[in-house]
């Protein structure tokens, strides 16, 4: 009785009446993952995690006992998301919660900070003189604005499944592809695959990682960056508030190295911050390798921590909403 009443307060506290003018969450149809999207374990790996998420919809989330991916489940399927995200409306949830820019400019954003690492990490892997094809999973070509200063590219290729920032794209002069990365088919190999700020949004990404292993050039690399969002959760951070239904997925470091040795990739170089941003640079292997297992009770206590919010903390909630409203 105490869970329900604190999880509808908590619900009344956020901009949750506003928010679902925008996206009707509850209304959408949705489905039941009986496996992990990261790693394909069956249905007795997964366990429940949490039923809310940090707009206020109820997205009830499950975790893997093997790969330590926390995705949510039930959800929607490849066409809902297309339309969410096609529509743009996931713009408007982030800019009505966390008053972040509507739209998002390859022109005017520039080199994104979270881009920056990987400067060095590109530099001493590719040779200047070198012709490059690229592969921009999922970005607006803002990745484009550092490897010009780079490396010569020959070809840039964007997949991006938002018809809202396409026109962005054309306009730099991409080619583009509208869709996600699981429908892109493509004969030839990509020197350099790119897939920044999109991890999180994927739907099925053991499917892409294997996707990228076949689409990569025996001597290139895939570079991808990662919130590590569960490490917030141990660190510091609720649960709740890394929790939202534009990310399907939240990937444990113990995820990626599941994710890179079940494609055949083995991870190059790595990089990190305090605040949880980790950059990745992988390479075809060839081989899979057996992979470490989880901590357990740390993600059994996350869960517990998920479906139980202390009156301490729905302050500290309420003063934050009531300063963003």
């Amino acid at each position: 009785m105490r869970k329900n009443l604190t999880f509808r307060l908590l619900r009344m506290t956020t901009k949750y009446g506003r928010i679902r003018k925008i996206f009707d969450y509850d209304k959408e149809e949705k489905h039941n993952l009986d496996r992990c999207p990261g790693c394909l374990s069956g249905n007795d790996r997964l366990h429940d995690f949490g039923d809310l998420d940090r707009y206020g919809y109820y997205a009830k989330t499950s975790w893997c006992d093997r790969c330590g991916l926390i995705f949510i489940n039930p959800r929607m399927g490849l066409a809902g998301y297309s339309r969410f995200y096609q529509s743009g409306v996931y713009r408007q949830i982030i800019k009505f919660y966390a008053d972040t820019p509507k739209k998002f400019s390859a022109e005017k954003e520039g080199i994104p900070p979270r881009v920056m690492p990987f400067k060095d990490l590109l530099s001493e892997y590719f040779q200047r003189h070198r012709k490059l094809s690229v592969l921009d999973i999922g970005g607006t070509g803002n990745i484009f604005h550092l490897l010009r200063e780079l490396l010569s590219i020959d070809r840039y290729v964007c997949v991006n499944p938002a018809a809202s920032e396409i026109e962005i794209d054309e306009q730099a002069g991409f080619e583009v592809f509208e869709g996600v990365v699981e429908q892109y088919e493509a004969t030839e190999k990509f020197d350099l695959i790119c897939m920044f700020g999109t991890l999180n949004h994927l739907l099925e990404p053991k499917l892409v990682f294997n996707k990228v292993s076949k689409l990569l050039d025996h001597a290139g690399i895939f570079a991808f960056d990662h919130v590590n969002r569960v490490e917030k959760m141990i660190k510091s951070s609720h649960p709740i508030q890394q929790i939202q239904i534009d990310h399907p997925v939240y990937p444990a470091s113990e995820t990626i190295s599941y994710l890179a040795g079940d494609s055949r990739m083995k991870i190059y170089k790595m990089v990190s911050n305090i605040k949880s941003q980790y950059c990745y640079l992988l390479k075809l292997d060839g081989k899979i390798d057996e992979r470490t297992s989880i901590n357990k009770k740390i993600f059994e206590k996350l869960s517990k921590r998920s479906k139980s919010i202390s009156l301490n903390y729905l302050i500290k909630y309420l003063v934050k909403r009531m300063l963003l409203a």
